[in-house]
């Protein structure tokens, strides 16, 4: 049985930054390699950013119907 959606899914906006963070570091290496007369190279980088911390969510846990849950299982 199938069920089709009575409203079209609405996509969220991409969210960005006003300021994207600066890099507190970057590194990078190249190898470079030949088939028959072809050269190709594959570039590898990388780059270490500090973000700001942002609050969590935080999800409470009833650890007494937790508990309750497992005796009922076994």
């Amino acid at each position: 049985m199938s069920c089709r959606m009575t409203k079209k899914p609405l996509p969220f906006p991409a969210q960005r930054s006003a300021v994207e963070p600066e890099p507190v570091s970057r590194s990078g290496s190249r190898l470079i390699f030949t088939i028959a007369d072809r050269r190709f190279a594959f570039e590898f980088f990388s780059r270490v950013t500090e973000l700001n911390p942002t609050p969590a969510r935080i999800l409470a846990f009833n650890s007494e119907k937790g508990k309750k849950r497992l005796k009922s299982r076994e």
